[in-house]
């Protein structure tokens, strides 16, 4: 339920054309106060935070005096990528995008903030900008590494140490020694691995009730006061008066708002989208999806691939290398033009984005994960993965995995 009053809190039994502004005005600014999410406004000309709510103070570190007194460049890492971004959607009001967030002690968090742009009712320009810290899931994902990292150490260490028994023991002793060793190997590694799988299980559902949670407090707390903003400034629009296009073009804006938002969600039941529309269908979704918001020229070259002989698991760390290499483009490339290309044969299924982008030099070590993450994903399929690249030269990413087709028997139901 939206209440609507004066800034002392007086109960209005209704809305003049004098004081309509300040109401608006004092409504958008409840709605700021009241996200889940880290919030706050600032003025579009010079920057400068004139009012922030609790979230964005604890996620940031800062008392909420501290954050009145600093821009939003101060707490958003202004690289070229995101003022190319605000230049392209500027003049449809809002946009979106993947940044590094800085906290006051200096430490840059993984976030994706949606900012809106409005006027308040003495005519400045203003901007609404919300910020979701995604470091938990990428911190997750380096948890999941470290512990395959583990496993195989732990394997190295072993067969070193049954590589020492054999040389220092007859045949007899060491045969009996081994035998014994991998048995009790097998054991351990058995019971470590139904440890692990409890543990997985465990944590795939409580990311998965998590994500439910997390979609739910989106739709009550973000979605829906946008509509209700939306609609509460076409009611305004009803009663006529000299603010009455001011009105419908807020009215406006807040649904674009609302209806990206609703997209965002929809992102993250992709693998519902591919179990039921297949890969090929989320592979055009997303590209779709990412030219209406970038300026960016996707080509698909897919027609060679049948997603009904391929293994649902493989399509999917498919999908995941295509939404891990698109965040690399979209975040360092400032590409224009990028080449999907899906195809298969008898022997390899063979996955490759090229873009024009400004590219990188392969042998310099890379702070980010994200490469790691698609090799990862590669390894797990016994796949190889290869990347060439050169500045100023663009960059072609290639996955080949060893195909296996599915038999008859194996196919899904729903084919």
């Amino acid at each position: 339920m939206i209440r609507i009053g004066a800034a002392t809190g007086k109960k209005r039994t209704g809305l003049s054309k004098k004081n309509k502004p300040a109401i608006i005005d004092d409504f958008i600014y409840r709605l700021a106060f009241n996200a889940a999410q880290a919030t706050f406004i600032s003025s579009s000309g010079t920057g400068k935070i004139i009012a922030v709510n609790k979230a964005a103070c604890r996620l940031l570190d800062y008392s909420k005096k501290e954050l009145l007194n600093l821009r939003w460049t101060s707490v958003i890492l202004n690289d070229s990528h995101i003022r190319k971004i605000i230049k392209h959607t500027a003049q449809q009001g809002h946009f979106m995008a993947l940044v590094s967030v800085i906290r006051k002690d200096g430490l840059q968090l993984h976030g994706e903030i949606t900012a809106a742009f409005f006027s308040d009712g003495r005519g400045n320009d203003r901007m609404i900008t919300t910020i979701k810290n995604l470091s938990r899931d990428i911190e997750q994902q380096k948890q999941v590494d470290i512990k395959k990292e583990e496993k195989v150490a732990h394997n190295i260490t072993l067969a070193k140490s049954l590589q020492k028994t054999i040389d220092t023991k007859n045949k007899k002793t060491v045969v009996r020694d081994i035998n014994q060793a991998l048995a009790k190997s097998d054991a351990r590694l058995e019971e470590q691995m139904k440890s692990q799988d409890m543990q997985i299980a465990n944590a795939t559902a409580d990311a998965k009730q998590t994500e439910r949670q997390d979609i739910s407090r989106e739709l009550h707390d973000n979605v829906n006061q946008l509509l209700g903003a939306s609609r509460l400034y076409i009611d305004l629009a009803k009663k006529g008066g000299k603010d009455f296009q001011l009105f419908l073009s807020r009215s406006s804006e807040y649904t674009l708002t609302a209806i990206e938002e609703i997209r965002k969600l929809t992102k993250r039941l992709t693998t519902d989208i591919i179990m039921n529309l297949g890969l090929i269908k989320a592979i055009e979704n997303i590209s779709r999806d990412t030219m209406e918001i970038n300026p960016l020229k996707i080509t698909l070259r897919l027609k060679s691939f049948k997603e009904e002989t391929v293994d649902e698991k493989l399509q999917l760390a498919l999908f995941r290398i295509l939404q891990e290499q698109f965040n690399n483009i979209l975040k360092h490339a400032k590409a224009t033009r990028v080449i999907i290309t899906l195809s298969q044969t008898k022997q390899f299924i063979t996955f490759s984005l090229a873009d024009n982008g400004v590219g990188f030099n392969t042998l310099k070590k890379s702070n980010g994960i994200g490469i790691e993450n698609i090799k990862s994903r590669a390894r797990a399929f016994n796949g190889s993965f290869d990347i060439i690249s050169q500045p100023g030269r663009g960059c072609t990413m290639t996955a080949r995995f060893p195909f296996k087709p599915i038999l008859p028997d194996q196919l899904p139901t729903n084919l």
